[in-house]
């Protein structure tokens, strides 16, 4: 039997909770904003930093795999 190496496109979801300073009248969709945009920035050309093993899986769901 030979083998042969085929490339699977894999997506992940996470969820990451963050703890926020808030000042009296914050703006929640602001804060998430500029939290979102910050682990953008931490993540896109790093990914290696989702390091699988530090990640809680609450739930896995909708699983799709596609060959290409």
């Amino acid at each position: 039997m030979n083998e042969k190496t085929i490339t699977l496109q894999i997506r992940v979801e996470v969820e990451q909770e963050v703890v926020v300073p808030v000042a009296g009248n914050y703006d929640l969709e602001v804060i998430k904003d500029v939290e979102a945009d910050k682990a953008y920035e931490k993540y896109v050309n790093n990914p290696e930093l989702l390091g699988f093993e530090d990640i809680k899986f609450r739930d896995v769901s909708d699983v799709q795999v596609k060959e290409y």
